[in-house]
């Protein structure tokens, strides 16, 4: 199974895509960062970003779910939380029109799953990840983008196995 995750932004969305064994074991697969041109508009960044995703789903087609790291509505600066919401649903909206669930999981949450610690600081969940997956190659000095990403697809992974392991008690 092929888990997509995304962590949604209008200046560098970052994307990656795990694949995960019948017994759980992962491993990285791709991932990287959409990047929009700085000079455009917010509106124009919104529609780069949501075909950017459309494409990396209609490039892996075997993609079985989706997983995304929740907005953060904690900011000061109103411009930038509403920035962030406009990455966030142009994600969603390409996911859906793809056929997918969109799965959302709070920054808190990936961070308790990955390092078994809500506050964990970036680089943390990043050496974490790592070493879920393996410790492959290609996975060392990616951006922190990536590595949150991929971090919101392990997370869901063990949402995942949590709802299977509540619908195999309740049989």
């Amino acid at each position: 199974m092929l888990i997509l995750g995304l962590d949604p932004s209008t200046l560098n969305t970052g994307w990656g895509i795990i694949s995960v064994s019948k017994t759980n074991d992962m491993s990285y697969v791709d991932g990287g960062v959409i990047k929009p041109k700085k000079d455009l508009t917010v509106d124009q960044r919104v529609l780069f970003i949501y075909k950017a995703v459309k494409d990396i789903l209609k490039e892996n087609n075997t993609t079985s779910d989706v997983a995304s790291e929740a907005g953060f509505v904690g900011y000061r600066n109103f411009k930038t939380a509403m920035s962030l919401q406009a990455a966030r649903t142009a994600c969603m909206i390409a996911v859906m029109e793809s056929g997918y669930t969109w799965n959302e999981i709070k920054p808190s949450e990936i961070k308790e799953a990955i390092t078994g610690h809500g506050g964990a600081s970036k680089s943390e969940v990043a050496e974490m990840v790592y070493i879920t997956l393996g410790s492959p190659s290609n996975l060392i000095g990616v951006p922190d983008d990536v590595t949150d990403a991929l971090g919101a697809a392990i997370a869901h992974v063990g949402n995942l196995a949590l709802k299977m392991k509540y619908r195999e008690a309740l049989e």
